[in-house]
């Protein structure tokens, strides 16, 4: 084991070293700018929020509190939240090389 590595074990079937290199970039300051640029608005909403700040959204998660998937939104940056409940959710943002996960209150 060399110091800068690090061991990977239990990936599941057919991920070995070349996925996980290939997948595993190096994270730039302009990917992180990125990131923190992208806005739940409004938050907290009552019904729908829109996504902004990422160019291209592939899917949108939507969990509840206790980690629940309550529905999958695809190429859409417009979320329809009006027939959940009021509370603390989860949104997981996948875009084209990004995944970001944002907290947003339903009230």
């Amino acid at each position: 084991m060399y110091p800068d590595s690090i061991l990977i074990e239990d990936n599941g079937i057919a991920c070995n070293l070349e996925e996980v290199m290939a997948y595993c970039e190096t994270v730039s300051s302009q990917d992180l700018d990125q990131v923190e640029s992208i806005k739940i608005y409004p938050n907290p909403t009552s019904d729908n929020i829109e996504i902004r700040g990422l160019p291209y959204i592939e899917k949108c998660e939507l969990y509840n509190n206790d980690g629940k998937l309550l529905r999958t939104y695809y190429n859409t940056s417009l979320l329809n939240m009006s027939e959940f409940n009021a509370g603390l959710y989860t949104i997981r943002i996948a875009g084209k090389h990004n995944v970001i996960l944002r907290k947003v209150l339903k009230i």
